[in-house]
């Protein structure tokens, strides 16, 4: 995010009449008792409109987060870590260029995650398998997938068991 954002971003945030919701972005707006409605962008991120003087500025949902976490974001792009551009968890946010952004996502891409959530239905499958006994080489046969998939998939959506 560039400085003039940023610094606009805390002039919205600093006049108090936004929470952000530091787990799930979720903004509430206290002069219309209410959260704003997230909307998805072409890409499939969420985003919320502020009001601010006369205009309003779009914000996405895991920018909000990482700034509100206390993840540096200026002059960088702020990633989703397992590819799934819907997980705001502060946990799977990181800031990172915008170079190193691009070489993440086509990393994913080429195990199979580039941009598209991770299925649950699959990892939950993976995860009973891994349970029974199955390595990750196996796994990353039987999925015809690659290891690292495998091991992604393991550590994502710890709520599926």
């Amino acid at each position: 995010m560039n400085l003039e954002r940023l610094e606009r971003l805390e002039q919205i945030l600093f006049l108090g009449r936004y929470e952000v919701n530091k787990e799930t972005g979720e903004v509430y707006s206290k002069y219309l008792k209410r959260n704003l409605s997230a909307c998805a962008d072409g890409d499939g991120y969420l985003f919320v409109n502020f009001s601010y003087g006369t205009k309003r500025y779009a914000y996405k949902i895991h920018e909000l987060v990482a700034y509100i976490n206390g993840i540096d974001i200026l002059d960088s792009t702020v990633n989703h870590i397992d590819g799934n551009v819907l997980n705001n968890h502060p946990s799977n946010l990181e800031s990172l260029s915008r170079e190193d952004n691009i070489r993440h996502r086509h990393s994913l891409a080429k195990i199979g995650l580039g941009g598209t959530p991770i299925n649950p239905e699959r990892t939950r499958a993976i995860k009973c398998c891994y349970r029974n006994g199955f390595s990750i080489e196996e796994l990353a046969s039987v999925f015809s997938t690659t290891t690292q998939a495998i091991e992604l998939a393991l550590r994502t959506y710890e709520d599926v068991v």
